[in-house]
């Protein structure tokens, strides 16, 4: 079975809180999309310290994709482990798995 990818980085070079808060929103419609039309997997990947507004909460969004959608996997390709409590990353994203019956890569 072929995988098919969509990947969200949701970078704005002219982000405002209105024009951030827009894209999200329309990352979850697409995802949404996405998983009705057979697409395997959405991709995210977490970055700081960016005036572009690149992804700095993969997990919170994952979890919004994973709420949106029925059978689509959730990648989380980067995450910045040493800005986390372990034992908190393990647990959140223990919870993310179990809620979406086992979705979250």
């Amino acid at each position: 079975m072929p995988t098919t990818v969509v990947r969200f980085n949701l970078v704005d070079p002219a982000a405002t809180p209105e024009s951030l808060s827009e894209r999200y929103r329309a990352a979850v419609e697409m995802a949404a999309y996405a998983d009705e039309h057979g697409i395997t997997t959405v991709q995210t990947e977490e970055h700081h310290g960016t005036d572009n507004g690149w992804m700095p909460s993969p997990i919170a969004f994952a979890g919004a994709v994973l709420g949106a959608t029925r059978r689509i996997a959730v990648t989380l390709c980067a995450i910045v482990t040493p800005l986390y409590d372990p034992l908190r990353l393990a647990e959140d994203i223990a919870v993310l798995d179990l809620l979406s019956g086992g979705r979250l890569v």
